[in-house]
């Protein structure tokens, strides 16, 4: 029976001139066949979507799709191109587990590789050689260990948001078969809050198809990776109302991830106005005063966010962090020197630690505020409770109190990510507390900045300070008054405070 994508093909005449392309014997639907000199054609012809991702010449790159996109089957075609023109290659596809590879990498490969250029079958063992000499592994992908003895060209690893970042790092190690000078590696998954995100998605050196400007870190850009967001729609071939039927009774987030494609599920997150607060980097004026907030720790990170206030708005604005694990507190209190220099005297407000930072050690009775502050660093414990501290800081992004500077790359990492524990679709939970905390992972900064926006006052508007406003220029590193507001000479406008004076000097 000929398939839709072989009706254009069946009965055209074949190069060879002696015969013509009809349906192959074994019926499968991807390629036809010359009735004569037996060549093979396949009949894929992908969608805008699904050849830029063929174009993209990446070594490494991920179809990151929702339900429906045709994630694995572009991905199925891409490695059947491989195989195809490289003889004496190695392939692996694999998946988390062998039953889900069967049923999804494996039965669509064996649906599209054309069974006349099948050689060899090792069923016990999951491996095919082809007729150009090619070998294709199938995997599960449950143990790193197992890839260490492969010599590869290529790699797909298919639901790869299901497979341990470990064996992807290791793969990419195992691309060394030189049949290829182009070795490749390829992912197909549904978007995820995982390394799929972090070490794929914004490490890529190109993202397709995506509205959203997500924040990346220009010294981890990786010009080797490649993501490419197919979200359902692009997929013309489904049935018209697929994509409503799909999203029937579904929550946002899921309609979001799994239909749109999306990476950003702002379901659960602790603060999910977080990405109408950030701001264009902007020079911060010498006067404004400065609050700063820290979090210790030594396998985890330490954590530190510095903030500014403008006096004219009671805007507060985090405009530099500093995020670095396994350094001892020397070198810390080195890093916090260096900006607190950069700060005028006499605007620093407050330098809030975690209080946990006050606790003396059992073997020599010092805390790690006694270690910084032989280095002239004096923090001061937080005193909220973690629920009480989360409500004041979502209190002033939702009011517009708090912004966050672009270039805050880590603490925007921590904000986007920073849940509740997410609830499944049957909601068969006994305990409801454990949706009354957040997820403890990846939250140094943001810890860090709830014990500085604690010790704000609750109504933001107390900290604006009319007589010491922004009326203030800054030139040649002077401060120089403009007009006070109860300034009643309207020509004294011409006095200038140096950098001398005690409470402007550095």
């Amino acid at each position: 029976m000929t398939s839709p994508q072989q009706k254009p093909y069946v009965g055209k005449e074949c190069e060879c001139g002696r015969g013509y392309y009809d349906v192959p014997l074994s019926s499968q639907e991807w390629h036809v066949t010359c009735t004569e000199c037996k060549t093979i054609m396949m009949v894929y012809e992908p969608l805008p979507h699904q050849e830029a991702f063929h174009a993209d010449p990446h070594k490494y790159k991920l179809f990151a799709g929702g339900y429906g996109s045709g994630k694995t089957t572009t991905a199925c075609m891409e490695t059947v191109d491989h195989i195809l023109e490289t003889p004496r290659g190695t392939t692996l596809i694999g998946a988390e587990t062998l039953p889900q590879l069967e049923q999804t990498a494996m039965k669509e490969f064996f649906e599209v590789f054309p069974e006349e250029l099948i050689v060899h079958y090792n069923k016990q063992k999951n491996y095919i050689d082809t007729q150009n000499g090619h070998r294709v592994i199938f995997r599960p992908l449950d143990n790193e260990q197992k890839a260490r003895s492969l010599n590869l060209t290529f790699f797909w690893i298919e639901e790869a948001n299901g497979v341990k970042f470990e064996y992807f790092t290791q793969l990419q190690t195992r691309l060394r078969n030189t049949a290829s000078p182009f070795q490749r590696g390829i992912l197909s998954s549904n978007p995820d809050m995982n390394y799929i995100k972090t070490e794929i998605l914004l490490k890529a050196h190109k993202i397709y198809n995506s509205e959203k400007k997500y924040h990346q870190k220009e010294d981890e850009i990786d010009p080797n990776i490649s993501v490419h967001i197919a979200p359902t729609h692009l997929n013309t071939h489904l049935p018209d109302t697929y994509y409503e039927d799909t999203a029937q009774g579904k929550p946002q987030w899921w309609i979001d991830r799994y239909l749109n494609g999306s990476f950003e599920n702002k379901e659960g997150l602790v603060y999910p106005q977080y990405d109408q607060h950030i701001v264009d980097d902007f020079d911060i004026p010498i006067h404004w005063r400065r609050r700063i907030g820290g979090d210790f720790g030594l396998n985890n990170p330490t954590g530190v966010v510095y903030l500014a206030t403008d006096p004219d708005t009671g805007i507060s604005y985090v405009y530099k962090t500093y995020k670095q694990a396994q350094k001892p507190v020397a070198y810390h209190a080195e890093k916090i020197n260096e900006e607190l220099e950069k700060i005028g005297y006499g605007v620093i407000d407050s330098m809030v630690g975690d209080a946990a930072g006050q606790q003396r050690s059992a073997s020599d009775m010092t805390s790690v505020f006694d270690h910084y502050s032989e280095y002239g660093i004096w923090w001061q414990p937080s005193t909220k409770k973690l629920e009480d501290s989360i409500l004041k800081q979502f209190s002033y992004f939702k009011t517009g109190n708090l912004k966050i500077f672009e270039s805050c790359i880590d603490l925007i990492d921590e904000i986007s990510s920073y849940k509740y524990p997410e609830r499944s679709l049957d909601n068969n939970v006994k305990d409801e507390k454990i949706f009354e905390r957040p997820v403890a992972v990846n939250d140094h900064l943001l810890d860090a900045l709830r014990y500085v926006v604690a010790e704000l006052p609750d109504d933001p508007a107390n900290l604006i300070n009319k007589s010491y406003n922004s009326l203030y220029t800054i030139q040649n590193r002077n401060l120089t008054k403009v007009k006070l507001p109860h300034a009643l000479q309207e020509d004294d406008t011409s006095m200038t405070y140096s950098r001398n004076d005690a409470w402007m000097s550095y």
